[in-house]
């Protein structure tokens, strides 16, 4: 009785321990994206001082909650809630102005490099 059910089990075994156990690459089509992505973190890591990387990080914690975030993201407007999470930082702190300068400025010179 058991012998026809020996084969399933030792496929299903095999699926479970030779699967993969983490999340696959975003684009696994696409390898250069994750490459160009982590040359534009790099360009704005090296382009920001800590303190500035600290009041993005606190801004966007802000914004997160923000109702116009909320609703766009919830839409599924990616372009809407990118613009409306941008506009609650800067609600939450209007200094952040310069620092967003510099990103663009980080981001546009990573591109360049490619």
């Amino acid at each position: 009785m058991l012998r026809p059910i020996a084969p399933l089990l030792a496929t299903a075994l095999a699926v479970l321990v030779f699967a993969p156990t983490s999340m696959p690459a975003q684009n696994a089509a696409n390898p250069a994206r994750g490459a160009r992505r982590e040359q534009m973190q790099a360009a704005l890591r090296a382009s920001l001082t800590p303190g500035e990387m600290q009041r993005l990080r606190a801004a966007h914690q802000a914004a997160r909650n923000d109702p116009a975030v909320a609703a766009a993201r919830k839409a599924g407007d990616r372009r809407g809630a990118r613009g409306a999470m941008r506009e609650a930082m800067l609600k939450s702190d209007p200094g952040l102005a310069p620092i967003f300068d510099k990103v663009k400025a980080a981001r546009r010179s990573a591109r360049g490099k490619r």
